[in-house]
């Protein structure tokens, strides 16, 4: 299962990597990391919500752009939030956890 989460999140970054510094994935940044919306179910506990929704890249801790505001934040179980060049955050759509993985350029 480990190694599934980090395929998906090296897919998400290979995806993701080009030439502009545009990102137009959901996404949000947490404690100076960016991480990227999976949409993948999970369940923990809370460390945050989204403070701030913007139209372009988020920049600071708290922001979102395609996640809304208010959107609570969990520390996802036997995971680390940020690992060097892995880590993952749950957060919350419509009632359900889903992942997000840290995004390294």
């Amino acid at each position: 299962m480990k190694n599934l989460f980090v395929l998906l999140g090296l897919g998400i970054i290979l995806a993701l990597s080009s030439c502009n510094n545009e990102i137009d994935a959901s996404h949000f940044i947490w404690n100076d990391n960016l991480y990227i919306a999976t949409y993948e179910p999970i369940s923990d506990e809370e460390i945050g919500m989204i403070s701030r929704v913007v139209k372009g890249t988020a920049k600071e801790s708290g922001e979102a752009k395609g996640i809304a505001q208010g959107t609570r934040l969990y520390q996802i179980k036997g995971r680390e939030i940020s690992s060097g060049k892995i880590g993952y955050i749950a957060y919350e759509l419509d009632g359900k956890l889903y992942i997000a993985s840290k995004y390294i350029q």
